[in-house]
């Protein structure tokens, strides 16, 4: 019996049956997306660099798992929450043991829009549910909405969308969390605002890689 609004099919067409056992395809290091014919470093990655230094992401960003997560994400189903949360505790347990988290802020005006945040809901649950130390450090800046822009136009816009919070330090080591890597812009930026603020390290886990 699954504790989650999940049917058993969809769980196994994801492959998320036992979720303390969860392990991912051949990654990048880098971006955390699925690597096909290439080897290291994914092309996309070869070709830019980026201020975090490690992305995990738990699954690619399609079939029965892109479907839970737009049913999360975009359908507003809250209730998903300690699914996701439950991935990523099994994962940041195997890849970032102990290290504080940094969830990625929303853009202003989304939770007047919808109400809620879906990557604060999984880092509350994290926290309260796993014992996750989390650092909220980062702050969004007013910009233009990253979904609705190219490959560089997306990081021309995050490099100034991001800062830190007012009165706030940076975790020597923290680990970013967001939903969907797609360029890699959005956790660049976050990544180079916390370094600027002192972090020596900067890694990433991302719910699904797009």
């Amino acid at each position: 019996m699954n504790p989650w609004p999940i049917c058993g099919p969809c769980v196994d067409a994801c492959g998320l049956r036992g979720v303390s056992g969860v392990t991912g395809e051949p990654a990048c290091p880098s971006c955390g997306r699925e690597l096909l014919a290439e080897r290291d470093r994914c092309l996309r990655c070869r070709q830019r660099r980026y201020a975090f230094d490690r992305v995990v992401s738990m699954r690619a960003y399609h079939g029965r798992f892109k479907d839970l997560i737009a049913a999360y994400k975009f359908g507003r189903r809250p209730e998903l929450a300690p699914f996701f949360a439950a991935l990523a505790a099994a994962r940041l347990s195997m890849e970032f043991p102990g290290r504080v988290l940094v969830p990625v802020p929303p853009r202003p005006g989304k939770l007047r829009s919808l109400g809620w945040d879906q990557v604060e809901l999984v880092s509350r649950i994290l926290e309260r549910g796993y014992g996750v130390p989390v650092a909220r450090v980062l702050r969004r800046l007013p910009a233009g909405e990253q979904k609705r822009l190219d490959r560089q136009e997306r990081f021309r816009n995050a490099e100034s969308a991001y800062g830190m919070a007012l009165g706030r330090d940076a975790p020597p080591d923290p680990v970013l969390l967001d939903d969907i890597i797609t360029t890699g812009a959005t956790l660049s930026a976050c990544a180079a605002a916390l370094k600027r603020a002192g972090a020596r390290r900067v890694d990433a886990l991302a719910l699904a890689a797009d």
